[in-house]
């Protein structure tokens, strides 16, 4: 608070720490410039997070009437003078925080009770979901922001000659690249009769009902046969930091070597060999041992994308650990050669 008016202040902690008998205490001198270089981090986010916010309401600064400003942090100096650069007008700080936080809450109670009439509340998607298409693409069903409840469907194609099987992989994120994002489940829709590519169309419908519940279904048009997987609102989603996180951490272990498979470590890729051999046992498993399956699959993917090493290992040693005892009852699961690899992708 007192750098906030002076270009200096003394940090005093009395008793910080003790040394025998002697009692250690902390004074020292910090400048505002010095405060200002240790946040600097922080307040490049806070731009960043203005840019985000003005690109998702689909406005711009000249329509923004008035900028307001509410909690400690808005009391630095640098704070204010980031926000009347990008947002070229003078912020307000006249709002009392605790008032702001009540109005807030007062507003949506309102809402909850039937009370206030005039305004609608919305629940929207934190972000995009879609399919993992060929190519380690991401198809976007459900744009981010989008209001729920909401339904959307789309039609894919089989690739290969005489394909089996397709495989629907559900995707949360905002890139192009499906790896890059966070799998939130996978299934299996078999039985497709066999034929030339493009001879079976898949539709992929995705509902989201008013609790955040995400269903997604496949259907053989030709056949009717069909198959899906529930995914409640809050088991594997992750916030806006851990997906940013995750693909940052995922930028890093690509970018040095070019490609997505060279760069990743040999315990990553033995990780990831893992979760292929998982998915293949799926579909020879009974219902709760393919609910265990799936949450260690998840649990591991987050480790992976996470650059958690230690998870990933340990993921890794419970995930063999079941499959062992699965394929011990009901056999292996032959790897796929190199050729066959795109037997359960999907096209658009």
């Amino acid at each position: 608070i007192e750098l906030s008016s002076n270009m200096k202040a003394v940090i005093s902690i009395p008793a910080i720490a003790s040394k025998g008998d002697e009692v250690i205490n902390l004074s020292r001198e910090i400048t505002r410039s010095t405060f200002e270089d240790l946040i600097k981090d922080y307040l490049d986010r806070t731009i960043d997070f203005t840019n985000q916010a003005l690109e998702d309401s689909e406005l711009t600064h000249q329509e923004i009437s008035q900028v307001l400003l509410v909690g400690g942090s808005t009391k630095i100096p640098l704070v204010r003078q980031m926000i009347r650069s990008r947002m070229k007008k003078e912020p307000s700080t006249n709002i009392n925080p605790d008032e702001c936080v009540a109005l807030g809450a007062a507003v949506q109670a309102g809402l909850i009770t039937g009370q206030v009439k005039e305004l609608v509340l919305s629940d929207i998607l934190s972000h995009s979901l879609g399919t993992e298409t060929i190519g380690d693409t991401f198809d976007m069903l459900i744009a981010k922001h989008s209001f729920i409840p909401t339904s959307v469907s789309q039609d894919y194609t089989t690739v290969v000659e005489n394909q089996s099987r397709v495989r629907i992989n559900v995707v949360e994120g905002e890139s192009k690249v499906a790896s890059e994002n966070v799998r939130l489940g996978t299934f299996i829709l078999d039985g497709i009769p066999p034929g030339p590519p493009g001879s079976q169309t898949i539709r992929v419908k995705f509902d989201i009902d008013n609790n955040g519940i995400l269903t997604v279904t496949a259907t053989n048009l030709e056949t009717g046969k069909a198959n899906q997987i529930t995914i409640e609102a809050s088991k594997t989603r992750l916030s806006d930091e851990e997906i940013v996180r995750a693909k940052d951490n995922l930028e890093e272990l690509t970018e040095e070597a070019g490609s997505h498979k060279e760069a990743l470590p040999d315990t990553y890729r033995e990780a990831m060999a893992l979760i292929t051999r998982a998915e293949g046992m799926e579909f020879r498993v009974n219902d709760m041992e393919v609910k265990r399956l799936r949450e260690l699959i998840q649990e591991l993917e987050l480790a992976i994308s996470l650059d958690k090493p230690n998870d990933v290992l340990e993921k890794s040693d419970e995930l063999s650990e079941l499959l062992f005892d699965l394929e011990d009852a009901y056999g292996q699961v032959d790897e796929p050669e190199d050729e066959a690899a795109d037997e359960d992708e999907l096209t658009d």
